[in-house]
């Protein structure tokens, strides 16, 4: 069973954002421009964008910017739009000082049933202590789940692999008022879309996780952290592999 990629994930941290109390709505008005995002709430607190018939998410405060990709992916355009959003940040909120850069992956193999589900993570390998724990402890092993940090330098790649079930999944569907403006007819439209673009799942599933962060990245590093993320996705996706 091959790995199915399900999210896409951006977040950038950083220093001395005043500006941004001052400056959002410069922000917001050149990502409605330039990447025709949906401007959701305006807070002091933050604000959010999206995207809804691409599954984007995107947020930004006085300390962070984040993104959310969901299924169906591209990566391409996920990885423009990080870029950029991070890019208007640092115009309208700058000087910046950018303290961390992180991208993560979530993949996931469909399964039909909880028990194909732990059945599934026990076929991955076990610990070498863990049969002799469960000997002890007179009990047999169940489920696992299974998570490790890895570091180099200033990166750090987090990989897990865990069982998650799909509990409840809502989908809203949207029509204009009655006397709709343009932007609120299009708002309705774009909003359905998103509902639309929601494919159907099995009820459980196998996650594979990767999250590559980097600690006080050079400028315009983004690219070059998304292209490693996704090189070490691949290499995890060989070692984990479901049957």
């Amino acid at each position: 069973m091959e790995w199915q990629t399900y999210t896409l994930h951006f977040r950038q941290l950083f220093t001395n954002g005043f500006r941004y109390l001052d400056h959002c709505g410069e922000f917001m008005l050149a990502a409605i421009e330039t990447y025709d995002l949906m401007p959701g709430d305006i807070k002091p607190t933050g604000a959010n964008l999206t995207m809804p018939e691409k599954g984007i998410r995107a947020g930004v405060d006085s300390t962070h910017i984040e993104v959310y990709h969901e299924t169906p992916i591209d990566a391409e355009f996920f990885l423009r739009l990080s870029t950029g959003l991070a890019e208007l940040a640092l115009q309208n909120f700058g000087p910046l000082k950018i303290e961390t850069n992180l991208f993560a992956i979530q993949m996931l193999v469909p399964m039909s049933s909880e028990a194909a589900t732990e059945r599934a993570m026990l076929a991955l390998g076990s610990f070498p202590d863990e049969p002799n724990l469960a000997k002890n402890l007179d009990m047999t092993l169940k489920t696992r789940q299974w998570h490790t940090d890895f570091e180099s330098g200033s990166q750090r790649l987090r990989v897990s692999v865990r069982p998650v079930a799909f509990e409840a999944i809502r989908i809203h569907r949207y029509n204009p008022v009655l006397g709709a403006t343009p932007s609120q007819t299009r708002r309705a439209k774009r909003l359905t879309a998103g509902a639309e673009r929601v494919q159907s799942y099995a009820p459980y599933a196998v996650f594979l996780e990767l999250s590559l962060t980097e600690k006080e990245p050079a400028l315009s590093t983004e690219e070059k952290l998304f292209t490693m993320l996704m090189q070490k996705a691949e290499i995890a996706k060989a070692a984990f592999k479901i049957k």
